[in-house]
């Protein structure tokens, strides 16, 4: 009987001393979705934020070739073309400057159809050329208001047989307008104001698409 009791003393004071170890020690939580969990930080790259630095290049020949194999030079700025240039000296029209640009599209293999040219320079001006047309339209003679005749750019007056022949001067150059064929050579001429200045950077030519950044050649 006294075993008995002293074995049970034992067997208590142990149970005793464990569940006093176990009160002692902080319980580990096991992980869950909402548990709270420390983010870890993404280190994104930079953005590039420099801009471009183009080099004053100027007046001269420039050039770019086209990814069907067409190859654009311009004369920056062009000699004007007697025909338009007497179409707008008979009508008193401002003076301009010119884009003389040759296609050579024998190595092409699609149609090249340019619809203008924009100059940039150093302090980010751009100065738009575009085809003949928009100059044509505004140079062409307006019939006088008793259309006897015509009225000039500058409001000079002029007989229907003279305007007639100037419209007819214009019509002629619209050869400087046309797309320039697969396997063939042509020359295309973009109008813009006058006075070009010396510090450009920058030659972009619109094929329509994106635009062709052309290389500066030489003077």
């Amino acid at each position: 009987m006294r075993a008995k009791l002293a074995r049970t003393v034992a067997i208590t004071l142990l149970s005793s001393a464990a569940l006093a170890g176990c009160a002692s020690q902080e319980p580990v939580k096991a992980p869950t979705v909402d548990a709270p969990t420390e983010e870890i930080q993404e280190t994104e790259e930079p953005e590039e934020t420099e801009e471009t630095v183009h080099e004053v290049t100027g007046h001269g020949v420039y050039q770019v070739e086209t990814e069907d194999g067409a190859v654009i030079t311009l004369a920056v700025p062009g000699e004007a073309p007697e025909d338009l240039e007497s179409v707008r000296e008979s009508v008193h029209a401002e003076p301009v400057d010119y884009l003389v640009v040759d296609i050579d599209n024998r190595q092409g293999v699609e149609e090249l159809d340019l619809h203008g040219v924009t100059l940039i320079d150093s302090q980010g001006m751009s100065y738009e050329f575009h085809v003949p047309y928009f100059s044509l339209s505004s140079w062409y003679p307006e019939s006088t208001e008793d259309a006897r005749g015509y009225y000039l750019a500058d409001g000079t007056e002029v007989s229907w047989e003279e305007g007639d022949e100037i419209i007819d001067a214009g019509i002629k150059t619209e050869k400087y307008m046309e797309p320039t064929m697969a396997m063939a050579r042509g020359t295309n001429v973009f109008i813009g104001i006058d006075g070009l200045p010396e510090d450009i950077v920058r030659v972009v030519v619109d094929d329509g698409y994106e635009g062709l950044d052309a290389t500066y050649l030489n003077e």
